[in-house]
């Protein structure tokens, strides 16, 4: 089955752009009008600033620090303040100075960098002393990093009030700053929201109905493109093109990350299943990739806990019950081939699973179209996370060993010096399945070398070192330096 890697975005009439044009100006108002609702709430800073306890930005935040700086003549760069989620996504502000470029700040987020000047190498900082100050507010897609008095808006990168966030100041011991004061402070709405002027209101109340009729109308025009398309583009970008694999969403069933299951008409209707049928049904879907299950194993596995009678009641009761809902379902039927139970799919149905087998993956069959694929159907996580069947081990065991395998195969198969973006998208796949898996660390961390990207090398390790203590609770014996040597 053919899947396309690229993106088409849809076109609007003039008609829809004016509707839409109206919407934002009242939205901005009304957004503004709630703004001004808002106030300061006083937290301390010792609280936000908690290593080891995340915090709801809520509104957003203020944090501001007091650096001392150490003489001109030195070189710096040091990270000002870490910022770790709860979804393990890093953000870094760091400060770079050097008597060639200057006075720099950074803002880093995994592979990507933006940095702004905040003195040139002739400009010189009249005192010891650097205030630098970092804001987020909501909704905005931006942070702002101040520095000496003058502001920077820099890519919020998906920093959101509905993540837990924590700080990290100064988090080397052996850093050349020294922080002289530091504050943080919450954003919340306040009291004053209950006064707002009725013509507020009237506009919330306006933009809530357009976005209602909005919303009605370009879901139809989506459906009619999904039919005809029956590919649906998920949310992982892959390289600077911004291209995102488009998966299908009719006649298709998601197993790993968690199951879902679409219908003919492209509604997910996993929530039907009971938690005996889901896990019959996934039964059959795994082992229909190795020529079916036969009535007695189906017994054994399921209903050991029942005599031969009640066993054989029940599994053709729950046999019956989950052909019919498959059936209604569309693309997928149940029956008993040469002895064996197997769920068979029409040619136009679509299962993750099978994607991933083992000769779907065979090193030199794979190419870097069909690893962004990979990487959009593992992007929500490996086999069934959330199921803990006890003869389901076994299949996610096979499934990540199979594909680590050929992956860091297909790796070796690369230039050294060349497809950078594949290299760092295998080493992720893998982290899903294997956190701390050596060979993924060293093909990361080396790829990062190769790219003159040092730091985000170093962050990698760092991480790698953290998620092995978490599990090991020992340290990685393996020095970054080996690492990256190898």
């Amino acid at each position: 089955m053919f899947l396309s890697a690229s993106y088409i975005q849809g076109s609007y009439s003039s008609g829809q752009k004016i509707i839409l044009l109206i919407f934002c100006l009242l939205f901005t108002v009304s957004l503004r009008a709630v703004r001004s609702a808002e106030e300061i709430k006083s937290v301390k800073a010792d609280q936000i600033l908690d290593t080891k306890q995340f915090n709801y930005l809520d509104k957003g935040s203020v944090i501001t620090l007091q650096v001392m700086l150490p003489g001109q003549d030195k070189v710096v760069f040091e990270s000002l303040m870490r910022v770790e989620s709860t979804d393990k996504e890093l953000y870094n502000l760091i400060l770079s100075r050097s008597p060639q470029a200057g006075t720099e700040l950074l803002w880093v987020c995994n592979s990507e960098v933006e940095k702004v000047q905040v003195s040139s190498p002739e400009d010189s900082i009249s005192t010891d002393t650097m205030s630098v100050g970092f804001s987020v507010y909501f909704p905005a897609d931006s942070v702002y990093i101040s520095a000496n008095g003058h502001s920077y808006a820099f890519s919020s990168h998906g920093i959101r009030s509905d993540r837990g966030y924590r700080f990290h100041i100064l988090g080397d011991k052996r850093s050349h700053l020294k922080l002289l004061e530091r504050h943080a402070e919450l954003l919340s709405v306040g009291k004053e929201e209950q006064h707002l002027s009725a013509w507020y209101w009237i506009l919330l109340i306006i933009v809530v109905d357009m976005i209602v009729f909005l919303g009605m109308h370009w879901r139809r025009r989506r459906q009619k493109r999904l039919k005809a398309s029956n590919r649906v583009e998920i949310l992982t970008s892959f390289g600077d093109e911004g291209e995102k694999v488009r998966l299908p969403r009719y006649n298709a069933v998601y197993l790993f990350g968690g199951l879902q299951v679409f219908d003919r008409n492209g509604e997910e209707v996993s929530q039907r299943f009971s938690p005996l049928l889901r896990e019959l049904f996934v039964l059959l879907i795994l082992r229909s990739a190795e020529n079916g299950i036969s009535s007695e194993e189906l017994t054994t596995m399921l209903w050991f806990d029942k005599d031969d009678v009640s066993a054989k009641n029940n599994r053709a009761v729950n046999l019956s019950k989950l052909r019919v809902l498959v059936e209604s379902v569309g693309g997928c039927t149940i029956s008993k081939i040469s002895g064996n139970w197997r769920v068979q799919f029409e040619k136009n149905a679509f299962v993750d699973y099978y994607e991933c087998l083992p000769e779907r993956i065979r090193p030199d069959s794979l190419t870097t179209e069909r690893i962004k694929i990979i990487a959009a159907l593992t992007a929500k996580g490996g086999l069934l996370n959330e199921c803990d069947y006890l003869w389901l081990d076994a299949f996610k065991s096979r499934i990540a060993d199979n594909l680590i395998e050929s992956l860091l195969k297909y790796a070796t198969l690369l230039d050294e010096h060349e497809a950078f973006d594949t290299k760092l998208l295998i080493s992720d796949i893998i982290f899903r399945f294997d956190s701390v898996n050596e060979a993924a660390l060293r093909l990361k961390c080396a790829t990062y070398v190769f790219m003159r990207k040092q730091y985000m090398a170093k962050t990698t390790y760092e991480h790698f070192c953290r998620e092995y203590k978490s599990l090991y609770d020992e340290p990685f014996e393996h020095s970054f330096n080996s690492i990256i040597s190898q």
